[in-house]
């Protein structure tokens, strides 16, 4: 949510502390962030700035608290409620935050409109910083009057997204320009009313679209002519710049295409894996638990578009059942010290898929 912090204190000096190209960041979650956070935080900037037209001028300070640890902080920093997650004050460039908000606060600084209209602020905030999106439970315009805490989050990302697909981030970007205004005259940008362009979004919007981000990890290369894979992937946190904190340890995520629908032999010496089938564009229509639920590669975008995937132990060869498509692939290590994980993948020599099969 976008607030302004009530006091005037600056980063939080007892947390541990790192820097990147807009970002002083501070935080207490036990754990360090790892190269690939930061780069992951940049990328959110950078996205908004190139697409919408803002510009992050000077640094903001950051204060990352664990979600567990939030609730004991919220009120020193955020004068708002139980709900806040976090909140910016955009005077002093700095942004207080739990572990699970912070992409969303760092988009709301990446667009500097303190008084822009909350149905577009959040769902902006929500689509720059790579959430999915769905219909939502009402249509847009019951949500233009609603504060950024009653707004239906989902239409409003929702909405954004489709505003986004069928005319850009450029229009967004004049449309984030207005404040206040933006949805009084949002005619003047799109050239139609919103209650004409909320007609057309009924008629024309797909059922969902997976975040920004989605897939876009490094591709693991054939190994040789027979389909197969093989990678020694570095899990070094200080360093990789694909290499994300999350939970006790550190992972990588890498991306694969499976020609051909059928059983393939996954094995690694990490840890643990994450595996999913990465949706290719819209998504037309929901997928329902049960349209996935066996399956050994479920679809990333399964359920109510939350990220869905099969976490497997390392150290086993697993035989698994993979639909034809591009597909992820998340290598974890316990810990946060340097280290690589081999992976290889290839069509298995065990059980066939029958006809009609999963």
């Amino acid at each position: 949510m976008r607030h302004r912090h009530l006091g005037a204190l600056s980063l939080v000096s007892l947390l541990t502390a790192c820097e990147s190209e807009h970002l002083r960041i501070g935080t207490d979650l036990g754990h360090p962030l790892c190269a690939g956070d930061l780069a992951a935080f940049e990328a959110i900037v950078h996205r908004a700035e190139d697409e919408l037209g803002f510009s992050m001028t000077s640094k903001y300070s950051v204060s990352i608290w664990s979600d567990e640890a939030w609730p004991t902080v919220r009120s020193e920093y955020c004068r708002t409620g139980p709900r806040t997650l976090g909140c910016i004050d955009y005077g002093k460039r700095s942004i207080y935050t739990s572990l699970s908000a912070v992409d969303h606060e760092l988009a709301h600084a990446a667009i500097p409109i303190p008084k822009l209209t909350p149905f577009f602020a959040e769902g902006l905030a929500d689509v720059y910083s790579g959430r999915h999106t769905r219909f939502g439970h009402t249509a847009p315009a019951d949500s233009l009057a609603l504060s950024a805490y009653d707004v239906d989050r989902w239409m409003a990302r929702h909405f954004v997204r489709w505003l986004r697909e069928t005319w850009g981030g450029a229009k967004l970007g004049e449309l984030a320009s207005l404040g206040k205004h933006a949805d009084t005259r949002f005619d003047e940008v799109y050239g139609l009313s919103f209650a004409d362009a909320q007609a057309r979004y009924f008629d024309e919007a797909p059922f969902g679209y997976s975040r920004l981000d989605a897939c876009d990890g490094a591709s693991l290369d054939l190994a040789d002519d027979l389909g197969s894979w093989r990678a020694v992937v570095g899990l070094d946190c200080d360093a990789g710049e694909d290499v994300r904190a999350l939970g006790i340890g550190r992972m990588a995520l890498r991306t694969l295409v499976i020609p051909v629908a059928g059983y393939y032999s996954v094995s690694t010496d990490a840890d643990a894996i994450l595996l999913s089938r990465c949706a290719t564009g819209p998504i037309e229509a929901p997928v329902r638990n049960e349209d996935f639920l066996g399956e050994d590669v479920p679809p990333s975008y399964a359920g109510y578009l939350t990220e869905a995937f099969a976490m497997y132990e390392g150290s086993l060869v697993l035989d698994l059942y993979f639909k034809a498509g591009k597909h992820e692939i998340g290598l974890f290590l316990v810990g946060y010290e340097g280290g690589e994980a081999v992976v290889a993948i290839g069509p298995s020599m065990g059980p066939r898929p029958v006809e009609g099969g999963l």
